[in-house]
């Protein structure tokens, strides 16, 4: 028998804090769609990246990209990828005549610490308490490090990857963290994984074709008591429903060629058993809110932030009742190896 999974559900939040404002939605909106319009001029044919099946529904038409649900795991993926050579030149920021690039918003030094404080240091406390120990924590895709910050403030060993030049320096040299360039690969994974107690994937596999290759790696090359956690895109969500409505109008979520897969709690655990892990806790919250409120108001063209700023300030409040009822756009999972 399978252990029960422990859930929690909700994070408080207040995404003004991050500058969110209709009219950041406004632009970032139209230069995402900018920027998949010209990704989907050239494509190919994508099975479920979860369990390679080829039998799906169409959900979605996003930017020109299609959004489809697997019939057999019931994951969402795009149907038509973009080749892996410029998705991997639009990560590495070499691409030219981009629009926004991926980590735009995540470079902005007067905001760092306002979303270490907000964003990464409640989830470093909730993995350190579910695993209850502490040890050395490897962050693949790390970003501008704000997690490997916060981990390191709690008194992990941390070390990180990417491949952004820009973040890699605002890492290392602004705030000290131990970053290097790299891919996670067969050339390099035993290099990469093999002090690891964690190695976390936040806000990562949803943007690369094939997932379910670097999970292997960490089954092939990682300690055997290695944790697993994972910050993935969620399906159903409130949001999801939101960027079906108003496909014109999105910036975050349902977002190509940025996301290129969404996990239901069904093909999460298909995903994690290939790999012969298994998920003991499982944390649900999101953006909903925001996204239903946001998009509305700036299909319809409104910016009274005095009634923006009521609404938002329910935020927390109604983004509960969205966790609790599972329709939340985002979960961490944690996991281990499976034992026989």
């Amino acid at each position: 028998m399978s252990a029960r999974i422990q859930e929690r559900f909700s994070k408080s939040m207040d995404m003004r804090k991050l500058n969110r404002s209709v009219s950041w939605r406004l632009s970032a909106s139209s230069r995402r769609k900018e920027d998949a319009e010209r990704f989907c001029r050239e494509t190919v044919r994508a099975v479920c990246p979860v369990c390679a099946k080829d039998k799906s529904t169409p959900q979605a038409i996003i930017y020109g990209f299609q959004y489809v649900i697997c019939k057999s795991c019931t994951h969402v993926y795009v149907r038509n990828v973009p080749p892996l050579d410029r998705l991997k030149a639009f990560y590495e920021n070499t691409l030219a005549k981009v629009a926004m690039r991926p980590s735009e918003d995540l470079t902005q030094k007067k905001l760092y610490f306002t979303r270490v404080k907000d964003i990464s240091l409640p989830k470093i406390d909730y993995v350190t308490k579910s695993l209850g120990k502490k040890g050395v924590w490897v962050d693949i895709g790390c970003g501008s490090g704000e997690l490997l910050y916060a981990a390191k403030k709690r008194g992990w060993k941390t070390l990180g990857y990417e491949i952004d030049p820009q973040e890699i320096t605002l890492a290392k040299d602004v705030f000290g963290l131990d970053v290097r360039r790299g891919y996670l690969d067969e050339d390099n994974a035993a290099t990469m994984l093999k002090d690891a107690d964690v190695v976390s994937f936040f806000s990562v596999l949803e943007h690369v074709p094939a997932p379910s290759k670097l999970l292997n790696l960490v089954k092939k090359y990682g300690k055997k008591n290695v944790a697993v956690v994972l910050e993935l895109p969620r399906h159903p969500s409130v949001s999801a429903f939101v960027n079906m409505a108003f496909p014109k109008a999105v910036a975050r979520h349902m977002l190509p060629p940025n996301h290129l897969s969404l996990f239901t709690d069904q093909s999460v655990k298909t995903f994690l058993s290939k790999s012969s892990f298994a998920p003991s806790h499982i944390w649900y919250y999101g953006q909903d809110f925001y996204e239903l409120i946001g998009t509305v108001a700036s299909m319809a063209g409104y910016k009274d932030e005095k009634t923006l700023n009521a609404l938002l300030d329910q935020f927390n409040d109604v983004q509960n009742i969205f966790d609790k009822s599972k329709l939340c756009d985002e979960f961490i999972v944690i996991a281990k190896r499976k034992t026989r």
